[in-house]
């Protein structure tokens, strides 16, 4: 084996960067407006081994999540939000504990919303006992739309409250039926239903993650419950 080290030119390795930069943004775009306008095709895509042309659905997971903390953080206006509930909380909570409070709880509610989505697929194997499917099926379907939903959530942040109270409900449930009806592959009447027990039980992962960060969060900040 030859013990010559290459080196390339500096322009070179700009050139190699920036490739790997485009090829991770071009992903991006290509993986964004299926996800958006397409329910369930990317996690077709996916399993069927089509994977060079879109970004992973972990990836994929990670950069919304990320994006949608960054950009959604401003919008909660954290220390305001914290000096109301301070003002109307027991004498026992200063101002300083309600703010490190809610940031603590912004902090970790990430985390305990990466362990939703275990218990999704969890649900979902459950829901369809028909060996074709794994369980990791199941985590790809589950990473694809809770993608989906933290760019809605954004989206209804930023939307007039008339529209965002209008389309709350109905499009992420339609999201869920055509996404359930290409991926499994039932009937419309099934795909429903199961979409409505999913939707159903998605409230109380989602409960339990936010007591779990609440919890956290106030022993973080001192705060002890009564």
């Amino acid at each position: 084996q030859s013990t010559r080290v290459h080196r390339g030119t500096l322009l070179q390795g700009a050139r190699d960067a920036l490739g790997d930069f485009w090829a991770f943004d071009s992903k991006v775009f290509r993986s964004f407006l299926p996800l958006l306008f397409q329910p369930g095709f990317l996690t077709v895509e996916y399993l069927a081994g089509k994977r060079a042309r879109y970004i992973s659905p972990v990836r994929l997971y990670v950069f919304v999540t990320l994006i949608f903390f960054w950009l959604a953080t401003p919008i909660l206006d954290i220390q305001g939000i914290s000096f109301t509930f301070a003002e109307t909380s027991s004498e026992g909570v200063t101002k300083e504990q309600a703010v490190l409070a809610l940031q603590s709880l912004v902090e970790a509610l990430p985390n305990f919303l990466v362990l939703g989505i275990p218990l999704i697929s969890v649900l979902l194997y459950v829901m369809h006992r028909k060996p074709k499917h794994l369980l990791y099926d199941h985590l790809i379907f589950s990473l694809h739309n809770h993608a989906f939903f933290f760019v809605f959530a954004f989206l209804l942040g930023v939307l007039p409250d008339w529209l965002a109270g209008a389309i709350a409900v109905p499009v992420p449930l339609v999201y869920m039926v055509l996404a359930m009806k290409r991926v499994y592959r039932r009937s419309w009447a099934q795909s429903v239903v199961k979409s409505l027990v999913l939707g159903l039980s998605y409230p109380l992962v989602v409960l339990g993650a936010l007591v779990g960060a609440a919890s956290m969060a106030l022993s973080e900040s001192g705060i002890e419950l009564p």
